[in-house]
């Protein structure tokens, strides 16, 4: 087989599976597929794009609707924090102008086409819509996340499997609630105590 010759047989959904194969265990891909996914995470700044095949014998079209949803998934696991209703008085940001649709070649009129799930791995009926609702039920509700950054791109990836299934909403008894609530009050406090005490550190 000629290197990479499959990508024009494979359809949209096959080379999905295969990119969520080498986030979880690129071990088991063949040397060329990590090759591939590996210079398509270089050119995009750490994130594959949608992965689209090739027209031709046996293979239709592409939707072009497809064409950036990778990207806005990761947009919106970059950014999606900055518009999260974290304030108890309700003054939130109720946009930000890189998660428009029009940033990513889409409008309101393709809400209701199909377009994947463009590396999300929480559920959706494949819709732009549902990924658009999953996508604020996991990043802009009442929990803000910011973890891209974080250079480790394994602690990257596990961030990303423990909180997209469940659109990070975990279910948690009051128990753990109350134990969460005394750490982050505690270490609240000695980020204030090394404020007052250290000035200027």
């Amino acid at each position: 087989m000629e290197p990479f010759d499959v990508i024009h047989r494979a359809n949209a959904e096959y080379l999905e599976r295969l990119y969520q194969q080498y986030l979880t265990n690129p071990r088991t891909l063949d040397a060329q597929w990590l090759a591939f996914f590996k210079g398509f995470e270089f050119g995009y700044g750490g994130h594959a794009p949608a992965v689209v095949p090739a027209a031709g014998e046996g293979v239709a079209a592409p939707d072009p609707l497809t064409k950036d949803v990778y990207a806005l998934v990761n947009a919106y696991r970059e950014l999606g924090h900055g518009i999260a209703r974290l304030d108890p008085l309700g003054h939130n940001r109720p946009s930000h102008p890189l998660l428009a649709l029009e940033e990513f070649g889409v409008s309101l009129a393709d809400l209701d086409h199909q377009v994947g799930k463009g590396g999300f791995l929480g559920p959706t009926d494949g819709t732009l819509r549902d990924l658009l609702e999953k996508l604020r039920l996991t990043y802009c509700q009442t929990l803000g996340v910011e973890y891209v950054e974080i250079d480790d791109k394994t602690q990257r990836i596990w961030l990303q499997q423990q909180m997209e299934p469940i659109l990070n909403q975990p279910s948690l008894p009051p128990s753990r609630c109350r134990q969460i609530l005394s750490r982050l009050a505690t270490a609240e406090v000695f980020e204030h105590f090394l404020h007052t005490r250290y000035i200027g550190y």
